[in-house]
């Protein structure tokens, strides 16, 4: 592993805070690992203990619950790593909390990004953490260097999503930024612009933030409603790519991407026969998201398939080998929550759906249903994209109750659900909903209201059974895209930044599914397209 690559580790409540710091300290191979909710004072200890990386830096914001805990427990974990408390008072910390802090081994404490004098902000705490990490402080010229840099890739930004663990206004908020130019007009003009649309666009976005750097791109969802640019930044029509590869790439991974690889690689291959693509299945594992990136790690696919973000241990391992990896957004999913069709159960909220996981309920009168077992499925987390999504955002990375089944795939758990009477089992919105033999569940979103996966009406089991295949539910696409329905994820690419034939045909691959021609095959697989 380069001994220059540091990790730094952020509690941060507020979602652009993280974002500002990925976006510029992955320009330095910095790692940086966001933890949205702080862990039980109980478990501070154990938290650390069983964290399987070395962070060099831990970021707290001061408004984390237990944040002097985990400072101490940090320090005492790894007392040669540094740590920096952040607030947002605008007038710092008082005495009293400074000599508070230092007891707690805290070694800096920075005012948060503010977004009326962001330039300034991003510049003092930019160079507090590359000091403390012993790197090179920053130059403003560079700093805008950067910032330029990062208007020019395709990575989209985060369009609204409802991620149920959050809910954040989705008013659109101006940004004036006031500066003394300090350089050129053009360029202190486009830096002024940027820092604009950038503090907009992530003031309104909700999603669990898995990319390391975006740039602007698509679809915003503002409000609920989508704005979209003609076109994202360095994205083609989809008959005149300029650059594409010649020869045969393997690709792999997440299950959910099947509808739409089936329907786009046989358009991909009619415009551009030179660039070969070909699905490479697992083979000592069961098919999905973790199994489609180990298989990249490995020199086995030129680009994976992902249904879920990332996970920091994976990119520790792509820089143990001299690369790193990087998601592009390509469209929205939704999970479904899907029953036997007999079973007189209508909806679930996100905590009932917890304890039925984790075990703490078992039958379904405790959900005002039967007196009957619950028999929860689920695929495992360590090859699905979707189980990992699951226990990250609806376990809060509990395990799974040791009376959870467990499936190989997509098909053999709604098999299995057909079968049990008292059967539960969750996947993407395009598996379950459609199925003539499972029922779709509402699920309780942030204000409390029901919103159902599938289109209303809802057409009931019978009537679907006698009728199929030809009548069918069909998906909710609004409540999707809009964020009123709460359980929703990224389907992305994952690519190798090594600057190798792999990345030229991920990024190639990236560029056409992006096209405005396939984001509308991409819709009418019943996924949101990004823009």
């Amino acid at each position: 592993m380069d001994t220059n690559t540091k990790t730094v580790l952020l509690f941060q409540a507020s979602r652009f805070q993280p974002e500002m710091w990925r976006s510029i300290l992955w320009e330095h191979t910095i790692i940086v690992i966001w933890k949205e909710k702080s862990p039980n004072q109980e478990d501070v200890t154990n938290y650390f203990k069983k964290l399987e990386l070395k962070p060099n830096l831990l970021i707290i914001d001061l408004k984390i619950d237990n944040a002097y805990e985990i400072c101490r427990a940090f320090a005492q974990k790894y007392p040669s790593s540094k740590i920096i408390l952040t607030t947002d008072l605008q007038d710092g910390y008082s005495s009293a909390i400074r000599r508070w802090a230092v007891n707690q081994g805290v070694d800096e404490m920075l005012i948060n990004f503010q977004k009326r004098n962001l330039f300034s902000s991003v510049i003092t705490n930019i160079n507090a953490v590359l000091k403390l990490l012993e790197f090179s402080p920053v130059k403003e010229e560079s700093l805008v260097t950067t910032l330029n840099s990062l208007e020019q890739k395709t990575v989209p930004i985060r369009p609204k999503e409802s991620n149920y663990s959050q809910s954040q206004s989705a008013s659109a908020r101006e940004s004036e930024t006031k500066k003394k130019p300090i350089f050129p007009v053009v360029r202190i003009g486009f830096l002024l612009v940027f820092i604009a649309i950038v503090t907009i666009i992530i003031d309104n976005s909700n999603l669990f933030s898995p990319s390391p750097v975006d740039a602007l791109q698509g679809k915003v969802l503002i409000n609920g409603k989508r704005k979209t640019q003609k076109n994202p930044v360095g994205i083609e029509a989809f008959g005149q790519m300029n650059i594409i590869p010649q020869g045969i790439f393997n690709y792999g991974g997440s299950t959910t991407w099947s509808p739409i690889h089936n329907i786009v690689n046989s358009k991909i291959a009619k415009q551009y026969p030179e660039f070969n693509l070909r699905y490479l299945p697992a083979i000592d594992s069961t098919p999905g998201s973790g199994t489609g990136i180990k298989m990249l790690l490995q020199g086995d696919l030129d680009f994976a398939h992902s249904s879920r973000s990332i996970e920091p241990e994976e990119h520790i391992l792509a820089h143990q080998q001299g690369f790193t990896l990087r998601e592009y957004h390509i469209a929205i999913d939704a999970i479904a929550i899907g029953v036997h069709p007999s079973l007189p159960v209508l909806s679930l909220t996100i905590e009932e759906l917890k304890k039925i996981y984790l075990g703490q309920i078992t039958n379904w009168k405790e959900v005002n249903g039967p007196d009957l077992p619950i028999t929860p499925f689920t695929r495992t987390p360590e090859d699905g994209g979707t189980a990992r999504f699951f226990e990250r955002n609806v376990l809060h990375e509990q395990a799974f109750s040791p009376d959870v089944k467990y499936v190989y795939s997509t098909t053999d758990g709604l098999r299995k659900l057909k079968n049990t009477p008292g059967g539960i089992y969750y996947d993407s919105a395009t598996g379950v909903v459609p199925q003539c033999h499972v029922k779709p569940l509402s699920i309780a979103n942030n204000d409390g209201r029901f919103v159902p996966p599938y289109n209303p009406p809802y057409i009931p089991p019978g009537l679907r059974r006698r009728n199929c295949p030809h009548q069918r539910n069909q998906l909710n696409l609004a409540a999707i895209e809009n964020g009123t329905y709460p359980l929703t994820r990224y389907l992305s690419v994952i690519v190798k930044q090594d600057g190798g034939r792999a990345q030229e045909a991920g990024e190639a691959y990236t560029k056409l599914l992006l096209t405005k021609e396939i984001q509308a095959l991409i819709e009418e697989t019943g996924f949101v397209p990004i823009y």
